[in-house]
């Protein structure tokens, strides 16, 4: 399996953020995984054979044409995983938020917008049942709680953190996205079911799991 992983921006980005998610996207051995700031790989050369898009980029403006070629990508049965800052990227595209299906609208806690907050699966049978969150447990985690401005009766939500979703599944066209608003900084993707849900998200996206 191909992913290419988008990274860059003004914020949640560093080379150990970069590294991590590396590391989870690689972990079953069997994916190559490229990482590019470059937002020209998003074109018909650069996208080809990739399998999933993982958007973990802050406060970047592809050109139009880049931003549709990754839209009619992920419509034509690539999948496409949303990370964190990914919510509060492509501002210039809403045509991108529209395939996600939400963007960042805020975020609570502390004077940082940090702090601990518990991750709750479900809420019901079906969404526990799915296969990314499948025998996982709820669990504390300290990271920024973002607010997510979107139609949510486009998502199947995952997770809850204090009411708000914080993970979700929906499709587009004929390819899937999977969006967790996790991940401030490299030590949030060392939380072993963070680390779960985001190989898993991967591997659903592409529709093998």
């Amino acid at each position: 399996m191909n992913i290419l992983l988008l990274v860059g921006g003004s914020h949640h980005d560093s080379p150990e953020i970069r590294t991590a998610l590396q590391a989870i996207f690689e972990s079953d051995g069997a994916h190559t995984v490229s990482q590019s700031e470059d937002m020209a790989v998003l074109g018909p050369d650069g996208l080809e054979g990739v399998n999933v898009v993982v958007n973990a980029t802050t406060d970047r403006e592809p050109e139009p044409a880049e931003h549709y070629a990754l839209i009619n990508h992920v419509a034509g049965g690539a999948g496409l995983v949303v990370v964190h800052g990914g919510l509060a990227s492509f501002w210039n595209s809403q045509a991108y938020f529209g395939m996600i299906g939400s963007k960042f609208a805020g975020k609570s806690l502390d004077e940082r917008g940090a702090g601990d907050f518990v991750v709750e699966f479900g809420p019901n049978r079906h969404t526990l049942q799915h296969p990314i969150t499948l025998g996982l447990e709820n669990y504390t985690v300290n990271d920024e709680l973002f607010f997510l401005q979107g139609d949510q009766t486009q998502w199947q939500v995952l997770a809850r953190a204090q009411g708000h979703p914080v993970m979700y599944a929906k499709t587009f066209g004929l390819g899937r996205v999977f969006v967790s608003a996790l991940g401030h900084d490299e030590t949030r993707f060392l939380v072993p079911n963070t680390t779960e849900v985001m190989r898993r998200g991967a591997l659903w996206a592409a529709g093998r799991l």
